[in-house]
């Protein structure tokens, strides 16, 4: 290697750890030194709570929870009674109200009392962030089975489920808006 050749070698390797000192501020609390280079770690000082994993500096949570750190159970926000309205293609529409609450089966779990406006025992759903699942289930064991799915945002749910007694399906379309406390 020639002296030409030397000092742009070292120019270019001075500006990298510049670079990278400038990117990632104190070497000692967010780099690590590989190859004779300062390498960010950009999750050094982020800590996800609840099974949340840090990838490049921001938290990647676990179903169920939600926020800067993980630390929002995701269902918070829905637990509430809510005024509903319902488009059938069977049935027809109809309005009730429902009461959302934590369910027993997990983080993620949530229980809707008066689904359907018939169903007598709690439809459970799963809650990851602003979506909502109603695995296939049979809260009443009666024949009647209710799935579906849908979405929380700002107060209200919209929801598609589809309710069958094994032989006829009632696809609906509902609209919940939460009730003030």
């Amino acid at each position: 290697m020639n002296a030409t050749q030397t000092n742009r070698y070292l120019a270019s390797a001075i500006a990298a750890v510049a670079f990278s000192l400038a990117s990632c501020g104190d070497p000692c609390d967010s780099a690590t030194e590989g190859g004779g280079f300062f390498v960010c770690d950009e999750c050094a000082d982020v800590v996800c709570e609840n099974g949340g994993v840090c990838v490049e500096g921001i938290c990647d949570c676990a179903a169920g929870y939600e926020g800067d750190r993980c630390t929002d159970e995701s269902r918070v926000n829905l637990i509430g009674s809510y005024a509903v309205f319902d488009r059938c293609s069977r049935s027809r529409d109809s309005e009730y109200n429902v009461n959302i609450s934590n369910s027993s089966t997990g983080v993620s779990g949530v229980s809707i009392s008066g689904f359907w406006g018939t169903f007598v025992n709690d439809v459970t759903a799963m809650v990851n962030g602003t979506d909502i699942i109603i695995l296939d289930q049979e809260p009443d064991g009666d024949g009647f089975t209710v799935s579906g799915n849908g979405t929380y945002t700002d107060g209200s749910i919209s929801l598609n489920f589809t309710v069958s007694d094994g032989e006829l399906s009632d696809v609906c379309q509902s609209e919940m808006t939460k009730l003030e406390p």
